[in-house]
């Protein structure tokens, strides 16, 4: 298995992105290689042999999935990570801006003054 996943991985790792169609492309070249490879050998190939090739060939494909499915779930749950702490600090953000309902700002003492002298007698 290790020589077909050393192969497939590095294929998939130059990936942009790393999008499942590409990825499928990769594997039906790695299976349609596979074949010829095994169509040329003199003499053929028993079943068993065959069957072997396969079956690492198929592991390495799985366990190249499991990795990208793995680094996708981690980049997706990073953003979310991401968002939620920029909605923390936008809200506390508007929390610190908003004024206190309990809090007066002061009137400095020219304006009070100014402020009596027009109240009614």
């Amino acid at each position: 298995m290790e020589k077909y996943y050393s192969v497939i991985s590095r294929a998939v790792a130059d990936l942009d992105g790393g999008e499942a169609a590409a990825r499928r492309a990769i594997y039906e070249q790695a299976q349609a290689a596979l074949m010829g490879e095994l169509a040329r050998m003199s003499p053929p190939p028993d079943a068993g042999h065959i069957d072997s090739e396969y079956r690492a060939l198929n592991a390495a494909i799985r366990r190249v999935e499991a990795e990208v499915s793995g680094a996708h779930r981690e980049r997706r749950a990073q953003s979310e990570q991401n968002l939620l702490n920029a909605i923390a600090r936008v809200q506390a953000e508007i929390e610190d801006a908003k004024p206190s309902p309990f809090r007066v700002a002061p009137i400095p003492g020219r304006e009070v003054r100014e402020l009596v002298g027009l109240l009614p007698d």
